[in-house]
């Protein structure tokens, strides 16, 4: 059926009323239509040669589809251009907006986007930072670590695994905002690097471990001073507390602390349920309570 016979098909649904069908029939049009508007965007979202491509999964985002026959075509994209085999980084951001509709494990997410964020921090050493080329590795780089803070806990988990390797790539260290409870992990791990005989790995290892470190005294400052106000005796773990401070920094337009409505309203993952007093505002301690709850009943589900 062609795009016109499927708009046409859509027509005849709207004006069932007035043309005899009976309403098992208009069931069937639409259902026939729906199945095959699909299977046509689903052709497009494949194809990394169609401008059209990022369009077509858009759609099928708003139509609530997640296939697998989009896995391979996603994760090989991400593994030739990691490798060397492609040099456009925009067919990395397409592949990682069809990752959404993928039924990609996380887990078998990681290291092709873990290297492709190793491979766009490398290409960019060998170019002027005006070109435009910079800018598209750059923007392609911050597209990955905003898909790998959806899985911050196993991204670092990936990351302290790749750091038992003496020649871990450095880049990797700039995607450790929050490294929550494997904090004594990473730090062990970069002590290290900053006793080796590479003088550029020890530099950039020293000072992410002063980074680290101070991060962590704050952190456990914080947590205190949280416990305190709120006289708790339960404990939130410090690396929620951490994230929600992080993820309302970054959506906190007035800059009071706290998130209203209008400011998580474009978030992909509504917080709404976080609001515990009801008063229209998210704090960091209500976010990382929310958080800390989530992380509990998946575990329970698991």
């Amino acid at each position: 059926m062609k795009s016109a016979q499927i708009v046409l098909a859509l027509v005849l649904a709207c004006f069932v009323p007035h043309s005899g069908f009976a309403q098992s029939e208009t069931d069937s049009i639409l259902e026939d239509a729906e199945k095959e508007l699909v299977e046509l965007f689903s052709l497009r979202a494949i194809d990394f040669s169609s401008s059209r491509q990022t369009n077509a999964i858009r759609t099928l985002e708003s139509l609530r589809v997640r296939d697998a026959r989009f896995n391979q075509p996603a994760l090989k994209t991400l593994t030739d251009f990691s490798s060397g085999d492609i040099a456009d980084s925009r067919q990395v951001d397409r592949a990682i907006v069809l990752l959404g509709i993928s039924t990609v494990p996380v887990k078998a997410q990681l290291d092709p986007l873990l290297d492709c964020y190793v491979r766009c921090s490398e290409l960019k050493k060998g170019v002027s930072r005006t070109s435009f080329e910079y800018s598209r590795y750059t923007e392609t780089a911050r597209r990955i670590a905003d898909q790998l803070e959806q899985y911050e806990v196993e991204m670092v988990g990936n990351i302290v695994n790749r750091m038992q390797d003496d020649k871990y790539p450095m880049y990797l260290l700039e995607l450790l905002g929050n490294c929550g409870d494997r904090s004594g992990e990473v730090l062990t791990a970069v002590m290290k690097t900053a006793r080796s005989d590479d003088s550029d790995r020890a530099e950039q290892a020293l000072f992410f471990a002063a980074s680290l470190i101070n991060k962590m005294k704050e952190e456990k400052a914080e947590q205190a001073r949280l416990k305190e106000r709120e006289q708790v005796s339960v404990d939130v773990p410090v690396k929620f507390v951490s994230y929600a401070r992080r993820i309302i920094t970054r959506y906190d337009k007035n800059k009071d602390g706290s998130l209203g409505k209008s400011e998580y309203s474009t978030m992909l993952i509504s917080p709404e349920p976080a609001d515990g007093d009801k008063d229209g505002e998210i704090t960091i301690l209500e976010y990382a309570k929310w958080m800390a709850s989530r992380a509990k009943e998946k575990a329970a589900a698991n």
